[in-house]
């Protein structure tokens, strides 16, 4: 089981962080890098698809009525903050939902980090979160997952 990659969207289906993890190697991946590829607007591409087509199929109308699916080479993990900030992991099939550490990556890290910091922006545009105690928090985070190898 491993991890292979983690984005963050902002309310306006901007990619705001990206983090490959390459398990190979010691410095193990790199930060920033895709937020403006093809394969981050194909995946809130997807992933906003496949949102609509579950609140449309689901009575309750939760916030995150979709919360993983799978193709044939790997798994995505879902998880929508109130205020419209989507976490996405990639990770192989082996793993189940991990949703609820999306949601503790969210509420510890991400919102002690980059929404309570005054440094950061309210609205992110063309920006990215550079924030270096973020990044090593998340990795950090992310690292002590059991899925992560």
């Amino acid at each position: 089981m491993t991890i292979y990659s983690f984005y963050i969207f902002d309310r306006h289906c901007s990619c705001i962080y990206s983090r490959e993890y390459t398990h190979t190697t010691p410095g193990n991946g790199r930060t920033n890098v895709n937020n403006e590829s093809d394969v981050a607007k194909l995946l809130f591409g997807t992933l906003y698809s496949l949102k609509t087509l579950s609140l449309k199929l689901d009575d309750s109308q939760s916030l995150n009525s979709l919360r993983s699916f799978s193709t044939g080479a790997y798994r995505v993990h879902f998880f929508e903050s109130l205020s419209n900030f989507k976490f996405v992991l990639i990770t192989d099939l082996a793993v189940e939902t991990l949703q609820t550490q999306l949601q503790q990556l969210y509420g510890v890290v991400f919102v002690n980090n980059v929404i309570m910091n005054a440094l950061s922006p309210v609205e992110f545009g063309s920006a990215k979160i550079t924030n270096d105690s973020f990044v090593r928090l998340a990795d950090n985070f992310l690292r002590l997952l059991p899925v992560f190898e």
